[in-house]
């Protein structure tokens, strides 16, 4: 069976260190490839790589080309203009031929689809388009609510629900759909053919550290967007409550509200934004903190669509994570703590407690811990996806 995959990969490491660039969703397809291929596809991937949106570089032109990716899975660069107005148009020409030659070049296997994830509407009519050309069946990856927008100036938000249209009319008409929730399927492609999967994660990324204090102080992360899916204020306004000379949290990301954490680094010597740094040096991170934070608005539209690749990250390296009481951590069990009390002097209080959790303590959570992620690699997932494409395969096109 062979599969094409459409869309922003990360295809080299070096994409991940770009400044601004975070790998979160197109991680994750790069990681469904991987799994796709050790299930037996042959997959080949077309990528506007770096993404059209992240990093924000400022090159004209990106080159195209071919680009490895391992032995079970070769990958191809689409050449476009990097020009606002211009960057949609020039990725949905670049996708629409490079599918259309890939699907001429293979016309004669029968055991043979197309899949994208959904992100802007030019390259997924281009995908859609192509698709059909070459009468073969076309998936689509849900990770996230459609171009989920808060805030934006009004002609932005006309525009975006322009595309959203576009984007939904594609999702809508996909032979089958792969989705993170049910939420997402119900939502974007009722009466589709659906496939619930998960985030995933490299066996080798389980690796626990140990705790290591800064300078006699208990380290708190927090990494990932700063915007109002996240209860950015609560966990300042409870990490301010802490004392300096005992805890600091340390801040990785950036994002809508980034002003504050701004004003509270400025006010709390203990409260540190971190700079950007390589994707290894944050996982080291995570391992040596004291807790990790993940506190989510159980209340926030953008919730119920959303699992966490972050939380997968989190859990792998060990170390206590304290998060919300959402669907993401049902899923785990106590092998989360969740905070049910959402006010700073309780959330405070959990920080307290959980940092003073032992090494041995630690050490007896990982058996458990281990069992529970090892359904979460990505072989494990495209075993799953693996079976559900063969059966829309199977179908007339």
């Amino acid at each position: 069976m062979r599969l094409a995959l459409c869309g922003c990969v990360p295809l080299t490491e070096s994409d991940r260190k770009l400044r601004g660039y975070s790998p979160t969703s197109e991680g994750c397809v790069r990681g469904y490839a991987k799994g796709f291929a050790q299930n037996g596809v042959t997959v080949n991937v077309i990528s506007a790589t770096p993404s059209a949106s992240y990093p924000r570089d400022k090159r004209v032109f990106f080159p195209g080309g071919p680009i490895a990716m391992g032995a079970q899975v070769k990958g191809e660069a689409i050449p476009y203009l990097n020009i606002s107005g211009v960057k949609q148009i020039a990725l949905f020409v670049g996708t629409f031929f490079f599918l259309l030659r890939w699907g001429i070049r293979h016309r004669r296997e029968k055991d043979k689809a197309v899949m994208t994830f959904v992100s802007f509407s030019a390259p997924m009519i281009a995908v859609y388009l192509a698709a059909r050309l070459c009468r073969m069946p076309y998936l689509v990856l849900l990770m996230d609510p459609v171009l989920f927008v808060t805030k934006a100036h009004p002609l932005k938000k006309i525009l975006v629900s322009i595309d959203n249209t576009f984007v939904r009319w594609t999702v809508r008409h996909a032979n089958g759909v792969y989705n993170l929730t049910k939420d997402l399927a119900q939502t974007y492609a009722p009466g589709r053919p659906a496939c619930l999967m998960r985030c995933g994660m490299d066996p080798e990324e389980l690796r626990p550290g140990s705790q290591q204090e800064t300078k006699g102080k208990r380290v708190i992360v927090y990494s990932g967007a700063f915007d109002s899916r996240y209860l950015i204020s609560l966990m300042l306004e409870a990490c301010a409550q802490l004392n300096p000379e005992l805890y600091e949290l340390h801040v990785y990301g950036r994002g809508e509200l980034d002003h504050l954490l701004d004003e509270a680094a400025g006010k709390y010597p203990h409260i540190k934004r971190m700079p950007f740094v390589p994707r290894q040096e944050l996982l080291d991170a995570q391992r040596q903190a004291s807790l990790l934070l993940s506190l989510k608005d159980p209340l926030h539209p953008f919730v119920p669509y959303c699992f966490s690749s972050r939380l997968l990250e989190y859990l792998a390296s060990g170390t206590p994570v304290l998060m919300t009481h959402t669907h993401e951590a049902d899923a785990f069990g106590d092998l989360v703590e969740v905070a049910h009390d959402l006010t700073p002097e309780a959330v405070a209080r959990d920080i307290v407690r959980l940092c003073g959790m032992s090494e041995q303590e630690r050490a007896l959570r990982l058996p458990r811990l281990r069992a529970a992620l090892e359904r979460f690699t990505w072989q494990e997932n495209g075993r799953e996806m693996t079976a559900f494409l063969r059966t829309i395969v199977d179908k007339p096109c």
